[in-house]
């Protein structure tokens, strides 16, 4: 399964209140041309697991709960865009079946990484993933 993902859009606040500039998306653009970018799903429930299992560090991606790649990340106007492949995998089945289930369960692709942020604007910002969350 191949979708077209809408990862941010330049100077809108994101769910969490950060605003991620047109230059962020730009440097991010360039830190993945040419590359595939790995993802998982994540989602409130994690907290759970985080307990049971240890620390889920987004900014390092566990192999082994990989759902998904992203490639040809690009910016169409103000968007960050990915063309996101759906993998054979326990998560990426996950994955499948959320983006299937359409409005009855949402998804939006949200960025991992590291980088500054003040008064909520993100700056050198250093992308790992790109990962899939129920709204």
């Amino acid at each position: 399964m191949k979708i077209t993902a809408n990862i941010l859009t330049a100077d809108q606040p994101t769910v969490n209140g950060r605003v991620y500039t047109k230059a962020v998306l730009e440097g991010i653009v360039k830190q993945l041309e040419g590359k595939e970018i790995l993802g998982t799903v994540v989602y409130d429930g994690m907290k759970d697991y985080q307990y049971e299992y240890g620390e889920v560090d987004r900014v390092k991606i566990d192999l082994n709960r990989v759902s998904h790649k992203c490639e040809n990340v690009r910016i169409e106007g103000d968007c960050l865009i990915a063309d996101a492949i759906i993998l054979d995998t326990p998560i990426g089945k996950i994955a499948k079946e959320l983006i299937m289930a359409g409005d009855q369960v949402p998804v939006r692709f949200i960025p991992a990484g590291v980088g500054q942020c003040k008064e909520g604007i993100v700056s050198d910002y250093t992308i790992s993933s790109i990962d899939i969350t129920p709204n």
